[in-house]
């Protein structure tokens, strides 16, 4: 009845022993050159459970390796034409083939975490530096992060999560102080390159620029925003006409219970990311921030409203709050050392237990790095 039951107990035992030891590691460094080593470290680790993975059939990252032999059995001229002409994400058939090609066992899911971890890491540094959080707050708000599903996300789901990543990277980049604007539109390309998925979360960008910047400099943003909702409106239309094929699929299938199981325990941690931005509103801390993330924050929660009906595309987008709330999660522990209180520290750690156990009820019960004879 519950297949590789002990792989994936023992797994998630594992699982929970990594992020634990590196939290109480990371959170008892002083330096940012310690701090650089475990994150490095804490990399490495992600990369080689990332090897180890044993997706179940069901798994998204399953469908993408088949597709990515697919891709790799054809002559590579033919696939660059095919895939830029035919396809939305051209590079995301592009990543699946070069992955492929390598011929080595787990790949997908390893690189994948490889290149997301080194993203996220990246984000989590520039924010600590930019507001000079300790490396206690970094490492809170890197547990709440794994806490909530990041992991699993990356190696079982790929696509979705790992453009998701570089699009935030690109956004982070603007919004705290490095001000690399070439890089950051390169970036947001390339996650619209891989998932059509990051296009209503472009538009978002663009409008918190047209909320957050001057009047004069508004006309010329709407316009181009108006261009991009004209572009785009077709591929959203077919992703979200997708998004509610597979819900029909679902609840034709029977798995429609374990659907609204899962939209419960989203539902739940929606609230958990709106807990932490009314604490910053209700604590007038909510000025540390870039009034642009603010601004997308706001339109980002107003979106997840809209989809609240189709708990898919709900749960998905959610993945986006822990990377845009890591100076709402950082500045939270920080009050504690301000105050030389333990409660924000010990409420922080009471939601991370929760959200670890949600998520293991829900998505992380099929993580297994390994099957036993």
């Amino acid at each position: 009845m519950h297949e590789y039951l002990k792989e994936r107990l023992l797994s998630a035992g594992l699982f929970c022993t990594v992020i634990v030891v590196f939290f109480i590691v990371h959170r008892n460094s002083k330096s940012e050159k310690q701090q650089e080593w475990i994150l490095r470290a804490y990399l490495l680790v992600l990369t080689i459970l990332g090897f180890l993975y044993v997706p179940s059939s069901g798994a998204d990252v399953s469908r993408l390796v088949y597709a990515g032999n697919e891709y790799a059995a054809i002559p590579f001229g033919t696939f660059i034409r095919r895939a830029f002409t035919t396809s939305a994400t051209p590079l995301a058939q592009l990543y699946f083939r070069l992955v492929q090609s390598l011929h080595i066992q787990g790949a997908m899911s390893g690189i994948t975490a490889f290149l997301s971890f080194m993203l996220y890491f990246s984000s989590v540094k520039l924010v600590a530096k930019n507001y000079k959080f300790s490396n206690k707050c970094v490492a809170y708000a890197v547990l709440f992060s794994m806490c909530g599903g990041l992991y699993f996300a990356v190696v079982a789901g790929i696509r979705f999560i790992l453009a998701t990543l570089i699009l935030v990277r690109g956004l982070l980049s603007i919004w705290f102080g490095e001000k690399q604007y070439l890089p950051a539109i390169l970036s947001i390309v390339v996650a619209c390159l891989i998932h059509t998925g990051m296009i209503p979360l472009v538009v978002f960008w663009l409008a918190s620029l047209c909320l957050s910047r001057g009047w004069k400099r508004r006309l010329w943003l709407y316009a181009l925003l108006a261009i991009v909702c004209v572009f785009a409106i077709g591929i959203i239309s077919r992703y979200i006409s997708v998004a509610f094929d597979k819900y029909e699929g679902y609840s034709g299938s029977g798995a429609l219970k374990f659907g609204v199981y899962r939209y419960v325990l989203a539902l739940f941690h929606f609230a958990i990311y709106v807990y932490f931005m009314f604490y910053l509103r209700r604590t007038r801390k909510i000025g540390i921030l870039p009034k642009g993330s603010g601004v997308y924050l706001v339109l980002l929660t107003c979106f997840e409203l809209f989809l609240i009906r189709d708990f898919i595309m709900f749960a998905r987008y959610l993945c986006l709050y822990p990377f845009l709330l890591l100076p709402h999660l950082m500045s939270y522990v920080n009050t504690s050392e301000l105050k030389g209180l333990r409660q924000y520290e010990t409420n922080f750690l009471f939601i991370c237990v929760v959200c670890l156990i949600t998520n293991y009820l829900s998505d992380m019960s099929g993580l297994k790095f390994f099957v036993l004879n």
